[in-house]
């Protein structure tokens, strides 16, 4: 089941209050079940937090219910999310159930106040309802919190079926690993799969997969960061002592540092440490960063002579978009940072697929 962790941009460093629950995705003839509070106006999926002894799947039975008087089964888990707020850290299974009978209602004084109540509504209303969490974030960050998590609820649900390109990355791949950050600055870590298939052992946000070719952005910065030491565009051997780069022919290669950064040998990572890393980039962009200067930033988004798409270790991509990707017996890693907004995405896989970015579904994953 694939785990989406929400960085809430309040967290604190350390957590130090936990709650645990579950949420139900309850479809019926193209419409959803919903909780609808009719003194605030907010609509929520089903569910809440888990009892002492129970299940995540005792718990959404039992919560859905309570809420809405429904009976349901539980047909397959969808998503397990973990969201973190100042020091809170709330951890929930959503799951996607059915109706099997009615039940009984048996709100809590506190629901009863706010006027809940069930309501049918259609399937992709909901999905446009829940996709404008944003525009609460000036009202009220609990909201906009809440319906960011039902979005991505949906959205996994919509798209985590077999014949989706999400699910057949899925079967492609058996670990993938996702970072996002958005234009307000909000984290999501988004990981499903096994990193090590013979021992189960499952990903997690620390899993480290091949960078592949994201290396050269990497060695880029760094490179730029030795800038006073070094001119990029003189030959590499002028710096060489104990050995010297060579052609074929074996004759000392005029390649130039600059030129050796199309390639560069691969380190491992997590997509959260790459997600850190182009946010310092973009920093640097906006000269902000303490790391890397301005002038060091924009040398490396500056078209390289003959090839007009292509920078220091990443690609200009159309817009606003870096690109930086790679791909290689361990596995295929892509990196988009949009130097107006600050958006950025990371994806990483732990196996060749045999296909480009685009037909293996990384590209997919990476919109921003």
């Amino acid at each position: 089941m694939k785990t989406v962790e929400i960085l809430g941009a309040n967290r604190f460093e350390t957590f130090s209050k936990t709650r645990d629950g579950a949420r139900a995705i309850i479809v019926q003839d193209g419409n959803i079940l919903l909780t609808h509070e009719l003194n605030s106006g907010w609509w929520l999926l089903p569910g809440g937090g888990q009892e002492e002894g129970e299940t995540f799947e005792e718990c959404v039975i039992r919560e859905v219910e309570e809420e809405t008087g429904v009976l349901v089964r539980v047909i397959r888990p969808v998503v397990f999310m973990k969201e973190y707020y100042e020091e809170y850290c709330y951890s929930g299974c959503c799951f996607a159930c059915e109706v099997t009978g009615k039940g009984h209602m048996n709100l809590t004084e506190a629901e009863i106040r706010r006027g809940v109540q069930p309501e049918w509504i259609p399937l992709q209303d909901a999905l446009e309802l829940f996709s404008k969490h944003e525009s609460y974030a000036d009202i009220s960050e609990e909201k906009r919190g809440s319906y960011q998590r039902e979005y991505i609820a949906l959205k996994e649900y919509m798209e985590s079926g077999p014949d989706s390109i999400k699910g057949q990355m899925y079967e492609r791949f058996p670990g993938v690993s996702c970072a996002y950050r958005d234009a307000a600055g909000r984290e999501i870590l988004k990981y499903t799969g096994v990193a090590d298939k013979e021992n189960g052992v499952a990903v997690d946000r620390n899993t480290v997969f091949p960078a592949c070719s994201i290396s050269k952005f990497i060695t880029a910065i760094t490179v730029r960061k030795l800038q006073e030491l070094l001119n990029i565009d003189e030959p590499v051997n002028r710096y060489l002592h104990q050995w010297k780069l060579r052609t074929k022919d074996g004759e000392e290669s005029n390649a130039t540092i600059r030129s050796i950064l199309n390639h560069t040998s691969e380190l491992w990572s997590t997509p959260e440490e790459l997600m850190t890393i182009a946010k310092e980039f973009f920093e640097a962009i906006n000269g902000r960063s303490t790391f890397l200067s301005r002038e060091s930033a924009l040398e490396m988004i500056r078209p390289t002579e003959n090839f007009s798409q292509v920078g220091l270790g990443l690609f200009l991509s159309e817009g606003d978009i870096l690109l930086s990707q790679g791909w290689g017996e361990n596995g295929q890693s892509m990196l988009k940072l949009n130097t107006a907004t600050g958006e950025i995405s990371v994806v990483m896989t732990n196996k060749d697929p045999g296909v480009d970015q685009t037909e293996s579904g990384l590209e997919h994953l990476a919109t921003l």
